[in-house]
């Protein structure tokens, strides 16, 4: 009888405690850079705003907490970035949250990393188009994931 009921429009509230829609959204949380095109070399300011109610935590364990990508024949690849010292088996890296409507500000100086051995060796990146990539969750509820993405932005020759 309730299948019956339900089919023609009658919900009743227990019927729907299955789990809830995600709260976050694109909205609610922007990853923004300060120019849209760079020249080789010049420092790209990064901001993360949370512009919700509640208290987020960024999943992120490199260096810079967002992931840099860049366009390469249509895909977007990860830009290589050590984060933390090369040979060394663990790297403590303390969690950043952002409270609601507080931001997170960084700086990325179009540099890649990677490590060769024990050592880290760096490049400047080939100009290009890229983007910034910054996975949040809910504090309350890691498996409440989002991945917010920036505006491509352009690296010039």
């Amino acid at each position: 009888m309730i299948l019956l009921l339900h089919s023609w429009g009658f919900n009743p509230s227990w019927a729907q405690m299955s789990q809830p829609p995600s709260p976050l959204t694109s909205e609610m949380i922007s990853v923004e850079t300060d120019k849209t095109q760079y020249a080789t070399g010049e420092i790209i300011k990064v901001v993360v705003s949370n512009k919700s109610s509640a208290r987020l935590r960024v999943d992120s364990y490199t260096s810079l907490r967002c992931s840099i990508q860049k366009l390469e024949k249509g895909d977007w690849q990860i830009v290589p970035l050590v984060a933390c010292s090369c040979g060394k088996v663990m790297c403590n890296m303390p969690e950043i949250y952002l409270e609601p409507q507080q931001f997170y500000e960084f700086t990325w100086t179009q540099r890649t990393s990677w490590c060769a051995g024990s050592e880290m060796k760096t490049a400047f990146v080939k100009p290009g188009a890229y983007r910034v990539l910054c996975p949040l969750s809910a504090s309350s509820a890691r498996d409440d994931k989002i991945t917010v993405v920036s505006k491509e932005f352009l690296i010039g020759s």
